[in-house]
């Protein structure tokens, strides 16, 4: 039996822990226009812009670690294919970083 699921976009996402589990707080974030006004739900945050919509996804700190590698891999083999995809400079470190490491294992 397959189980209906929903997409959602999200174009920010927020990461919280405690030493039970892991929260994916995923955001639809934009500046609301003439032709799409804020919804009556939307959170206006100072800086950050408006956010339309949010879905949290909690698990274990067990499956989050899982999640880490196939999601690491699809990244690195859609730059591979694709080009680099450009951060921030204070997240495209981290990525480097970790990228090292994964190419200097044997």
């Amino acid at each position: 039996m397959e189980i209906d699921a929903k997409f959602f976009y999200a174009n920010a996402v927020e990461v919280t822990a405690t030493a039970f589990d892991i929260s994916l707080k995923f955001q639809r974030r934009g500046t609301p226009t003439d032709t799409a006004p804020t919804p009556p739900s939307a959170e206006v945050l100072e800086g950050t812009g408006t956010i339309f919509e949010a879905l949290i996804v909690g698990m274990s700190p067990q499956n989050a670690k899982a999640l880490v590698a196939p999601l690491f891999q699809m990244v690195h083999e859609y730059e591979k294919r694709f080009g680099t995809i450009n951060l921030a400079p204070e997240l495209m470190g981290r990525w480097q970083d970790m990228l090292q490491k994964v190419e200097k294992k044997p």
